[in-house]
């Protein structure tokens, strides 16, 4: 436990580094005010904390436009504490309403009271809103029971460091038909920026397609991802991002069906996953693999049978 702590600590220092995205909150779908889109009737209220922030009891809310009428979600107010969570799309402050269009940096982990980090172990299912538009680095960070996760249309950033880290009971990941930047082809169960034909999220069930315009895995893809035990990297895939599979700690069957190996950004792509992981290849390629940069896997760990 207290490794995974620690672990959890140092991938949450590598997010904070990160500079935040500059994301703009409107929408082809937006349309102008009207005085009828000022109802608040029948809208959570919000009220006030002394921080700041705006809460409905459950979770806390930063306004990131007064003048847009935007928010974020900030926190939750308390954690182990809920297992379905319904995040509103529109709500009521001060009379005003309020849409919100964005999960914040590392949202769901939150203080344990001893200058730690808390993971939220019962949380099984989060309802994401239409109008949502940024996922932040590290959102979902340590929801250990979260199982499935939909993402909306209109999301248009997805923070590209592990997002869904230690989310280690995550089976499915579906993206809207209608998101224009991302995709989820094929029941995937990964996370497909659409355009550059990147591989950003994937889970225990993922299985990478093979369509030949998706050529990458992104950096930290599949990143604590502590339910994966086996893996297929399609010959379509050139280039595996720096910790891409880091801490995948159960992954113990990896199958790369190319005769070249693709390229690793780093070698610490690999790191930590079962230490008994065998690494399946093609005929005739063992010692090409065996002998690739920043490759880790040993001659006798590889074996070819494609």
């Amino acid at each position: 436990m207290m490794k995974r702590n620690r672990m959890i600590v140092w991938l949450m220092a590598c997010v904070l580094s990160m500079p935040f995205a500059m994301v703009s909150c409107s929408s082809d779908d937006d349309e102008p005010k009207t005085p009828s889109e000022n109802n608040v009737a029948g809208l959570p209220l919000l009220t006030e904390t002394e921080d700041g922030l705006y809460t409905d009891g459950k979770m806390k809310f930063e306004i990131k436009d007064a003048d847009g009428r935007t928010l974020s979600l900030k926190t939750l107010v308390e954690y182990d504490t809920y297992t379905s969570l319904d995040i509103p799309a529109y709500v009521n402050i001060k009379g005003k309403r309020y849409s919100v269009v964005e999960i914040g940096l590392t949202a769901f982990l939150g203080p344990d009271g001893n200058n730690g980090l808390k993971k939220d172990t019962k949380l099984e299912s989060i309802t994401l809103p239409n109008t949502l538009q940024t996922i932040q680095h590290g959102a979902f960070v340590g929801c250990t029971a979260l199982k499935s996760i939909f993402i909306p249309k209109n999301v248009s950033y997805i923070g590209e460091e592990i997002p869904f880290c230690f989310c280690d009971a995550l089976k499915k990941i579906e993206v809207d038909k209608a998101n224009p930047n991302y995709d989820s082809r094929n029941n995937s169960n990964c996370i497909i920026q659409t355009k550059k034909g990147v591989v950003l999220v994937g889970c225990m069930n993922s299985v990478i397609p093979t369509d030949p315009d998706v050529t990458s895995i992104a950096p930290a893809a599949f990143i604590a991802c502590t339910g994966l035990e086996k893996i297929t990297i399609p010959a379509n895939i050139t280039k595996i991002g720096k910790r891409a599979f880091f801490y995948c700690n159960n992954l113990k069957e990896l199958s790369c069906l190319s005769p070249t190996p693709p390229t690793l950004e780093d070698t610490d792509v690999f790191y930590f996953i079962h230490e008994s992981c065998v690494l399946y290849v093609p005929k005739g390629c063992k010692e090409t693999y065996a002998n690739a940069e920043n490759w880790p896997f040993k001659y006798d760990d590889i074996v070819a049978i494609y």
